[in-house]
């Protein structure tokens, strides 16, 4: 158990440390940015995991070695390592929120290494077909609203969709038939996720509108921008 618990240790320290690179979010976007506050806090997470993981890591070599102490260390630490391992989780997701609403703003190439990570990974086939996917079933929940699960059902917004079937299809035919823009696919995410004032919780069917206008358009762009013909502004018509 203890050699097993060790490695297991050792491998939390390893993708922890991932995150304690020098970060330039501060310098860059000053400090009252969410942003910087959610990066910060990220790494205020990790060092403590990191600390805790250690701990936990040599009490499990003091419980092979009989101990007296080392039991009660050990599920200390053990609990306190799952908690800080959850807290972890929900700060790198208000953190990749938070790059989202960078990216999806135009500031896609700011020199951050927070910002490019996330590029890379809203650039890769397999997350952009994941979202087309997504959008589809939550097309088919709105159709079907009153036949499908009570988990999808608490998003009250989501029965708007039924009246945007034709953008929603034009939407998943570019995220699969081109190189979609990147900040397109960031706030597509952003729509789909949970979040703060999110339009499939509030239920905003004009806000929805232009959202998915906005995602639409900017989506476009991608596949546009390799068309010298291509003119975004007269292939797509603004919401009514």
């Amino acid at each position: 158990m203890s050699t097993y618990r060790i490695r297991r240790e050792i491998d939390l320290i390893r993708r922890c440390s991932r995150l304690l690179h020098r970060s330039g979010v501060r310098s860059v976007l000053g400090p009252d940015d969410p942003l910087t506050r959610s990066s910060e806090l990220v790494h205020t997470v990790a060092v403590q995991a990191i600390t805790t993981a250690g701990t936990t890591a040599v009490a499990a070599v003091a419980v092979a070695e009989r101990v007296s102490w080392a039991a009660t260390v050990f599920r200390a630490a053990s609990i306190l390592e799952l908690a800080l391992i959850l807290i972890l989780i929900v700060t790198l997701q208000l953190q990749r929120e938070d790059i989202l609403r960078v990216i999806g703003s135009g500031q896609e190439h700011l020199p951050l290494y927070e910002v490019r990570r996330v590029l890379r990974h809203l650039a890769r086939q397999e997350h952009v077909s994941a979202l087309a996917d997504r959008l589809e079933r939550a097309l088919k929940h709105a159709r079907d609203w009153h036949e499908v699960d009570i988990g999808p059902r608490r998003r009250e917004g989501l029965k708007l969709l039924r009246g945007f079937g034709s953008e929603i299809d034009e939407i998943v035919g570019l995220l699969r038939s081109a190189e979609p823009a990147t900040r397109g696919v960031a706030l597509l995410e952003l729509f789909l996720i949970r979040v703060n004032g999110s339009v499939l919780d509030l239920g905003a069917q004009e806000e929805m509108r232009e959202q998915l206008w906005r995602i639409r358009y900017l989506l476009s762009r991608g596949r546009a921008s390799q068309d010298p013909d291509g003119d975004v502004g007269s292939k797509l018509s603004k919401p009514r």
